[in-house]
């Protein structure tokens, strides 16, 4: 055997070996990703198992509320940018006001199910939402050579993402079935965050002053 032969064959054996390690690999982590799918559902959990979007799990109701929240149409997805925010979550970040949908969702049920998977998912993930603002920004940055620094030539408006805590939004998921205890700190006095939320509760406006 030449020694180019040799060495084609080697390339190949690692190209079989590097191909079979990556499915093997892929099918441990769908596996894995399954497991994070609550029992009984197909859509609240990471991911989901749902074949269609009319697929729904053996407790549909609550599955049908994670299932809309999944299809919140303003998130960020995981690890991702977007209106200006990085996701460092391993989940996506949806805006706040489809938290809000799905807390409500969930307590209106009032069974065990859903109970669990909102405490899971209020109380012990804590996944940040966002809500969208309108910020001040520099859209034309000019260079002083006298002073040697940059002075803005002219401002606008962007619309940005400004993220948002649960613990500073939502309450926790009850731990009593008497009462609901959600509330937002938008409007409350000394939680004031700053942020004005239109009659749609869907965008939010604001001005900061250019750093």
């Amino acid at each position: 055997m030449s020694f180019q032969n040799f060495v084609g064959l080697l390339v190949l054996m690692v190209c079989l070996r590097a191909e079979s390690m990556y499915h093997r690999q892929t099918k441990t982590v769908s596996n894995v990703q399954n497991h994070f799918v609550f029992p009984g559902t197909k859509w609240c959990g990471k991911g989901n198992n749902a074949m269609a979007y009319n697929d729904l799990g053996k407790h549909n109701r609550t599955d049908d509320c994670c299932r809309t929240h999944d299809h919140c149409p303003t998130y960020i997805p995981a690890f991702k940018r977007r209106y200006g925010l990085l996701n460092f979550n391993a989940m996506q970040m949806s805006h706040c006001s489809c938290e809000e949908k799905l807390f409500d969702c969930l307590w209106k049920l009032k069974n065990p199910v859903s109970t669990a998977v909102g405490r899971l998912y209020f109380n012990v993930f804590r996944n940040p939402c966002f809500k969208l603002v309108e910020t001040r920004v520099c859209v034309n940055w000019i260079f002083d050579w006298w002073n040697f620094s940059y002075y803005c030539g002219k401002y606008g408006t962007q619309i940005k993402a400004k993220k948002i805590w649960l613990n500073n939004y939502l309450r926790k998921f009850p731990d009593n079935d008497n009462s609901i205890n959600r509330t937002t700190t938008v409007g409350m006095p000394g939680h004031s965050t700053g942020i004005k939320v239109d009659a749609n509760n869907n965008t939010a406006s604001t001005t900061l002053a250019p750093k």
